[in-house]
């Protein structure tokens, strides 16, 4: 039996467009449901099954698992950065503090840690969006290219009759080296890892903002 409440409504009025506080939070609602999506993405461990119908042209792991959860991953850190903006823009604003403050000091103070920890990351989480978000950037996959770390590693080239059958494996290998390629190695673990907890995190004060009492 679901435990879940379903109900409906329109978001104009659970969001008014002239209040800033309401346009902040249905900015988190709509990136909530992105990084969910990107988590179920690198998450799941085969997908060529729900694709895998002949009459389907595209399948989501025809390229490979590690090339489809690359490419959740390095569309969670431009989600972060849009978080981050959005989070920013809602400190900002005295109403959204005074809100916080009032419904839980505690909600306070764990929106206020959250904020601090995507703020040290701003910096590579702009990297990556301006690198490998919205767009690949020429003088990002240029930098990995000449990356001496590369020469020594290979990637899949698939030939194939039709579009399915042909892939560009080593396009993860490029990726992979504009994300991580300016670390030492024994530094990447721990990178990847921060992120990862950053997005866990991310569900949890969003849920927690929405969830609110307001």
């Amino acid at each position: 039996m679901s435990r879940s409440r379903i109900a409906y409504d329109s978001p104009q009025k659970l969001f008014p467009g002239h209040s800033k506080v309401a346009t902040g939070v249905a900015r988190l609602c709509v990136l909530r449901e992105d990084i969910y999506l990107e988590l179920a993405g690198l998450a799941a461990k085969d997908l060529s099954e729900t694709t895998g119908s002949e009459s389907c042209k595209f399948g989501l792991d025809d390229n490979g698992v590690a090339y489809r959860r690359l490419y959740f991953f390095r569309a969670s850190l431009t989600t972060l950065a849009e978080i981050q903006e959005t989070v920013h823009t809602l400190q900002s604003i005295a109403e959204f503090r005074t809100l916080l403050k009032t419904v839980d000091t505690s909600i306070s103070d764990k929106v206020n840690a959250y904020h601090s920890r995507l703020n040290e990351h701003l910096t590579e989480l702009r990297r990556v969006r301006n690198a490998l978000g919205g767009h690949v950037s020429q003088e990002a996959v240029e930098k990995a290219l000449s990356n001496v770390r590369l020469l020594h590693e290979t990637g899949k080239f698939e030939m194939g009759k039709t579009e399915r059958e042909t892939h560009f494996g080593f396009a993860n290998t490029i990726c992979a080296h504009v994300l991580i390629g300016h670390l030492p190695k024994n530094e990447t673990k721990k990178y990847v890892e921060t992120i990862a907890a950053l997005n866990e995190d991310t569900m949890e004060v969003i849920s927690i903002i929405l969830t609110a009492p307001w």
